[in-house]
């Protein structure tokens, strides 16, 4: 606090010093998964988390479609992060 009151009395104006990384953080699921998630979704009719958690566990383990080996990992509470993305949503509706 006592750095802001300073920088406001010296200068008349606060400056925001921090910005985003320039490396954040790698995304881990593409846009095909987004896409086979919703495709996944729409088939099945939209399940809660843990089922299609599990729908997309078996897809890859039990019946070996490469497709789902990344959304075989997926922790319920991403699944409902990566349905509130823009580019499901726009999958799911078309």
């Amino acid at each position: 606090m006592t750095r802001l009151v300073r920088q406001y009395r010296d200068s008349r104006r606060l400056y925001k010093h921090h910005r985003a990384p320039v490396h954040g953080f790698a995304r881990k699921f593409t846009a095909e998964d987004l896409a086979l998630l919703a495709e996944t979704d729409r088939v099945h009719g939209t399940p809660s988390g843990p089922p299609t958690k599990r729908l997309v566990q078996r897809a890859f383990e039990v019946f070996g479609d490469v497709r789902y080996v990344r959304l075989a990992t997926i922790l319920v509470s991403h699944l409902y992060n990566l349905r509130a993305a823009v580019g499901y949503r726009v999958r799911r509706v078309s």
